[in-house]
């Protein structure tokens, strides 16, 4: 149908169905237009009328009337407007972050991969597409299965027609391809450049379970301060920042024990034919270096600062120069062909607040334990209330007292409580303040040795960011496979929030928070059905393009945005 703009008064003569009309009017700033879309038609005698479709609004400026004769010109190719009375607003979901994340998974080929690995089964649902909704949740606000689930069915920017069940299932296939995938992922990382250093940075933490009927979760060493609960043990190899490897073994494995199967696997699984493999002082033994030479991977170990012979000898050297963080190789050895070389370092700044940290530990401990001393002594004589204090009961208050800081005193409890500084146990805290020993069989200089034994500290910050941030624990699974599979997702999660932060700059919970804000509402009238974007800020757009992603497009159609 032809539409003909009509843009005179209403002496004007009217030709075809739909136009544009101008009506004037006075107010008390002068005489303003007003535009209507006027219909015209035929009644059934055959007279011309016409009908206000709907009122414009005032024309104020050239521009206005631009955009009414626009409208005009879209109501002739069936746009309809509407009242905005007559909107409803159906749903409103959180969009940017989920895109973002999904898209991050398709960019870098992380879905694929997945999908291929968890797709050749038997399953009757989509496997994959539980596993990444479940991600997407995790790296957004992680929760528990029953909570994802939930938030599935209500909140999630995509239709997924799924049970609860689903999701335990989905995380057993996830745990039945581990090996493939984490040894797919490394590959995958390496190709996209974002492993551009394979040093090996392995450390090890502890997260409790509730309960007691999963077979893994055992008593020990609680790095989470819960000797409470039992729990299980992470051990992680990270490179580049990326997590590349991990395993989930008994609440009750010892470090000293862990390292040569993850050396072992990294030859075997991810087939790494070079790196230098960093861990800390808790892992060094004649095993573990053993395991790292055999496989050819050179090494940089903290030795134990206490209990070592060696370390106790070497410790008390002094490290020449003037800089602040400096260090020196101070001893070396041949061994099975081998050269170990040990690297004495020292950090001025950490030297300088252990000292001042010893000595108020001293005065607070010396003041403890001379008002317990006061309060035996009155029990004994029988000042005291209650029941006398036992010799036993007064060694076990000493040794809460004292802490880790017992190995600085000899006390004895008879009739009262003596004690006195360890004064050999004491010059050697002292000597020691602010020092480090390592080992390695690597070729670097001392200074870039003690540079690299400090990116430990990357698993150590990986290590936080899953306990604080992507909410690994408490954990209520009771079967050992969905603790494990439950701990993979959580570094998958990690894995997504380091790439986010490796391409921006910036923490993946800032970068997350503001794509969050990111959300795809449900707009209905009385005839249609449309699903609209909310309008992108410049740092939306910024963050958009650090990522080398598309943003997120105003369509009609709800899966075209993907």
């Amino acid at each position: 149908m032809e539409t003909k703009i009509y843009m005179g008064g209403w002496d004007s003569v009217v030709w075809d169905w739909m136009y544009l009309m101008t009506t004037e009017a006075k107010t008390k700033d002068g005489v303003r237009e007003y535009a209507k879309i006027v219909e015209s038609y035929r009644d059934e005698e055959g007279k011309v009328k016409k009908r206000v479709i709907q009122n414009l609004g005032p024309i104020r400026s050239e521009e206005d009337r631009e955009r009414f004769e626009q409208i005009v010109e879209e109501y002739e190719k069936g746009e309809n407007f509407v009242r905005l009375n007559d909107v409803t607003l159906e749903s409103c979901r959180e969009f940017g972050a989920t895109y973002a994340v999904e898209r991050l998974l398709g960019e870098y080929g992380i879905g694929k991969l997945v999908r291929k690995r968890v797709t050749d089964n038997d399953a009757e649902f989509d496997v994959w597409k539980v596993l990444k909704a479940m991600l997407v949740k995790q790296v957004l606000e992680p929760s528990s299965e029953r909570e994802t689930f939930e938030w599935i069915e209500e909140d999630y920017a995509r239709d997924l027609d799924v049970g609860q069940h689903h999701l335990y299932r989905a995380l057993d296939h996830l745990m039945s391809e581990k090996e493939r995938i984490e040894r797919d992922l490394f590959e995958k990382l390496e190709e996209e450049s974002l492993l551009e250093d394979t040093t090996a940075f392995y450390d090890l933490t502890s997260s409790y379970v509730e309960g007691n009927a999963c077979e893994l979760a055992l008593y020990g060493y609680s790095r989470d301060h819960r000797s409470d609960r039992p729990q299980v043990v992470l051990a992680l190899v990270m490179m580049d920042v990326m997590p590349v490897m991990h395993e989930v073994l008994p609440g009750n494995t010892l470090d000293k024990t862990t390292l040569k199967g993850l050396v072992e696997d990294l030859e075997n699984n991810l087939r790494v034919e070079e790196t230098v493999f960093v861990a800390d002082r808790g892992l060094m033994t004649g095993d573990n270096m053993g395991a790292c030479e055999k496989v050819g991977y050179p090494y940089i170990l903290g030795v134990p600062r206490r209990k070592n012979e060696k370390a106790e000898e070497l410790l008390r050297k002094e490290v020449p120069g003037g800089d602040s963080q400096r260090a020196c190789e101070i001893h070396w050895e041949e061994v099975d062909d081998a050269t170990s070389r040990y690297i004495l370092c020292l950090d001025e700044e950490t030297r300088k607040d252990r000292l001042e940290t010893l000595d108020e530990v001293r005065e607070e401990k010396e003041k403890e334990l001379e008002e317990l001393k006061e309060r035996y002594e009155k029990s004994r004589s029988g000042e005291g209330r209650g029941r006398p204090m036992t010799e036993n009961g007064a060694m076990n208050r000493v040794g809460k007292i004292l802490g880790k800081s017992k190995r600085l005193f000899d006390f004895d409890i008879d009739e009262t409580i003596e004690w006195e500084l360890d004064r050999e146990a004491w010059n050697y805290e002292r000597a020691i303040a602010g020092k480090f020993l390592l080992v390695t069989t690597t070729d670097l200089t001392p200074d870039k040795a003690m540079e690299k034994y400090k990116e430990l500290g990357t698993v150590e910050r990986a290590f936080d960011k899953i306990k604080n941030t992507l909410d690994i624990r408490p954990i209520y699974h009771y079967k050992p496979n969905r603790v494990r599979a439950h701990i993979f997702l959580c570094i998958l999660g990690l894995l997504i929030h380091k790439i986010v932060e490796k391409l921006t700059g910036e923490t993946a919970e800032t970068v997350l928070k503001q794509l969050r804000r990111i959300h795809l509402t449900e707009l209905k009238t009385p005839e249609i059905s449309r699903k609209k974007l909310t309008r992108l800020n410049s740092r939306q757009e910024e963050i958009f393009e650090k990522l080398d992603i598309d943003a997120p497009k105003e369509l009609k159609v709800q899966e075209d945005l993907w």
